[in-house]
């Protein structure tokens, strides 16, 4: 209908086939996709540090705390701590969770710390029940601290860099 408008120069008209399109392969440049990744803090990887109070108990030193970090995560005493558990030796178990207890706090680790005292103060007194129902996720939550102390170890290598 508009056809009558337009000068016939400009009218084209449908053929029974369409013409097929030739279609080009698109040229991408093959480069391997890799993401933008932020360099990661401490806080990042250790959620549960409190890295104020660890820097503080380590002279204001990122390497020193870094130093203390590994040693944390290379004495890892859960295997002592479930011995003395299942051997029902509450003198050791209380000496060992006395050792975690301040470790933990010198780190950082104040949840951590915080359950190890609870165990010491039960050991002490002689509350079994209490070590009873909160030895394995005392020793649940050592195992997660020494696991993100070892991949916070392994992403920041040499580098001092645990800002927050």
């Amino acid at each position: 209908m508009i056809a009558k408008y337009l000068p016939p120069e400009l009218i084209e008209h449908e053929e029974a086939e369409p013409k097929p399109v030739e279609q080009k392969p698109i040229e991408t440049p093959v480069e391997p996709i890799v993401e933008a990744i932020e360099p990661k803090t401490i806080t990042d990887i250790c959620p549960w540090m409190d890295h104020e109070s660890a820097l503080s108990s380590c002279m204001d030193s990122e390497e020193f705390l870094n130093e203390m970090l590994e040693d944390f995560s290379a004495d890892e005493k859960s295997a002592e701590l479930q011995k003395f558990f299942e051997s029902d030796d509450w003198h050791k178990y209380r000496i060992t969770v006395h050792a975690l207890k301040s470790t933990a706090q010198i780190i950082g680790a104040t949840e951590l710390s915080e359950q190890a005292k609870t165990l010491e103060f039960a050991a002490k007194d002689g509350d079994i029940d209490l070590i009873k129902q909160n030895h394995d996720a005392l020793i649940e939550n050592y195992a997660r601290v020494c696991d993100d102390i070892r991949k916070w170890l392994e992403v920041s290598g040499d580098e001092e860099d645990t800002d927050r």
